[in-house]
């Protein structure tokens, strides 16, 4: 199960990478191929503001928690990553096999937005939504399935969270003299 971010701590200043790796071939003539590989991976960094000494204590407390880059971290972004047109979770109407990039979903209230992240039943990988769908219908996302999803499984539209691993072993906290303490992280999505 992955760590949570501790209540206190206040996240700012995230970026976000998408890492689409391509097979690429140059030809004499300087002619080019290139062929992605089906795969994708969130990469990015974010600034995290703790403000009075319990948070910094329990700050402290979470990095030791994460044991390094060893233990996945659930990541609660607002924003970009919630979709805030939905206002319950659609679900599956046809099984979706394992490298599908499409799937039928049943009829719901309001839209889901083409850019909008989304999360599968039983699969920790966070998946991009390539059109937008209003009130049901097929909806594609990127990269394909790494799980068969059932009939009637829920897809989380509304609060879908990435689990993160950090890039580094070590990480510094710089406790200063005031009340403040800022902490820069940079991450990978853990698959």
């Amino acid at each position: 199960m992955a760590i949570e971010f501790p209540s206190g701590a206040m996240i700012t200043n995230v970026s976000v990478t998408h890492n689409i790796p391509t097979f690429t071939t140059e030809s004499l003539n300087l002619k080019e191929k290139s062929k992605h590989r089906n795969l994708h991976r969130l990469e990015g960094s974010l600034d995290v503001s703790l403000y009075g000494l319990k948070n910094q204590k329990a700050w402290q407390a979470f990095i030791i928690k994460c044991k390094g880059r060893s233990e996945p971290i659930t990541l609660d972004l607002p924003l970009h990553f919630k979709s805030d047109t939905v206002f319950s979770n659609p679900t599956i109407t046809i099984a979706a096999g394992i490298g599908q990039t499409a799937v039928t979903l049943s009829a719901f209230s309001g839209n889901i937005d083409a850019g909008s992240v989304v999360t599968f039943l039983n699969d920790d990988k966070t998946y991009v939504v390539e059109n937008d769908v209003t009130g049901g219908g097929t909806m594609t996302f990127f990269p394909p399935l790494r799980q068969a999803q059932l009939i009637n499984s829920e897809i989380e539209v509304l609060n879908p969270v990435m689990n993160i691993r950090l890039d580094e072993d070590m990480q510094t906290i710089d406790f200063g003299t005031g009340h403040m303490v800022t902490v820069t992280l940079s991450f990978k999505e853990a698959l």
